[in-house]
C-alpha cells in the first residue's frame, strides 16, 4: 500500500482553508494548512510532494515560497491559486518554477483535477513513464537527474549520477 500524497495548503482565507483542507481530506490526501508565508516556509520542512498557493498572503508574497522551495533540496510540486489573473500574473508564478496556476474563483472540480495530474507527473519511484530508477530506498529520477535515499534528497555531481 502506498502512502497518500501529502499536500501543503497555503491559503489565509479560512472558508476556503477549511473546505480544501476537508475536501482534499476526503479525496485520500494528507493536507497540512497554513495560512501565511511565515508558516508555509517552516511547513516546508515536512516534505509535501504538492504545495498548493494563494499568492497573496498576510504576511508577505506567496511566490516567496515558491522560490524557497524551489531552492531546497526538497521540490515539491506547487500550483498557484490566486485572484491575480492577469497573463504578467500568470506567466511570473510559471516562470518562477509553479507547475500550473489556477485563477480564482476556481471550480473546486477543475482545481482536484489539476491536483491529481500535477501529482501523476511527479510521481514517486515505480511510475509508468520510465523516468525513475529504483533500487531499495534509493531512487534515481532520469529527468530531473536527482537522486532520493528514502525521502531525503541526496548530493551527486554530474559524474556520480
Amino acid at each position: 500500500m502506498s502512502v497518500a500524497p501529502k499536500i501543503l495548503l497555503v491559503e489565509d482565507e479560512a472558508p476556503i482553508r477549511i473546505g480544501l483542507t476537508e475536501r482534499l481530506t476526503a479525496e485520500g490526501y494528507r493536507v497540512v494548512a497554513v495560512d501565511g508565508v511565515t508558516a508555509a516556509l517552516a511547513a516546508l520542512a515536512g516534505h509535501p510532494d504538492l504545495i498548493v498557493l494563494d499568492r497573496r498572503l498576510p504576511d508577505g508574497e506567496g511566490l516567496d515560497v515558491l522560490r524557497a522551495a524551489r531552492h531546497g533540496t526538497h521540490r515539491p510540486a506547487v500550483i498557484v491559486v490566486s485572484a491575480r489573473g492577469l497573463a504578467e500574473d500568470r506567466v511570473e508564478g510559471l516562470e518562477d518554477g509553479a507547475d500550473d496556476y489556477v485563477t480564482k474563483p476556481f471550480h473546486l472540480r477543475e482545481l482536484l483535477a489539476r491536483i491529481k495530474a500535477v501529482l501523476q507527473r511527479v510521481a514517486p519511484a515505480g511510475d509508468a513513464d520510465g523516468r525513475h530508477l529504483t533500487s531499495g530506498a534509493l531512487t534515481l529520477d532520469l529527468g530531473a537527474r536527482t537522486a532520493r535515499l528514502g525521502r531525503k534528497a541526496v548530493e551527486l555531481t554530474r559524474l556520480e549520477f
